[in-house]
């Protein structure tokens, strides 16, 4: 077939393939971004199963690399997991791959060093502070224990 199916799904294909070359994407983001193209859906999810069959789409591959910069960057399991759902990953994927690499003394440590980066110059916390602080590390994803283990360390180490 040679006609104006293919030549659509050549060009569909063509985009989603610059498309990723930027980063990984999930099949959400790829489908999403070819239906703004405005290609038919057909022809959408016959691209997509063609980047899929090479390897090109690989929703799990894209969580555990999404994962590993979010960690690396200071961010806690919950951000990470709101990330993952948002960009398409499903729940029980987000879920499994995040508790394969949740552990609370590295999340503590994580939340602490941030801590201490941000107060840096700081002689004492303040209330004014530590409500600051809290805000910070609760938007970045830390569970209200890890930050109350964090804070309370860094009030340790301060003295």
């Amino acid at each position: 077939m040679d006609g104006p199916e293919d030549a659509a799904f050549a060009e569909a294909r063509d985009k989603a393939l610059r498309y990723l070359a930027y980063r990984a994407r999930t099949r959400k983001e790829t489908a999403a971004r070819l239906a703004r193209e405005d290609y038919e859906s057909e022809t959408v999810e016959r691209v997509l199963e063609f980047l899929e069959s090479y390897g090109y789409v690989n929703d799990e591959s894209c969580a555990r690399e999404h994962i590993q910069a979010r960690l690396a960057a200071g961010y806690g399991g919950a951000r990470v997991r709101y990330e993952l759902l948002s960009r398409g990953i499903p729940r029980d994927m987000a879920n499994r791959l995040l508790g394969d690499l949740n552990d609370a003394d590295e999340a503590k440590e994580t939340a602490l060093s941030l801590l201490r980066k941000k107060m840096r110059g700081i002689d004492e916390m303040t209330p004014k502070d530590a409500s600051r602080c809290w805000g910070f590390l609760s938007r970045r994803g830390f569970s209200p224990d890890v930050i109350r283990q964090a804070m309370k360390d860094f009030n340790e180490w301060e003295e």
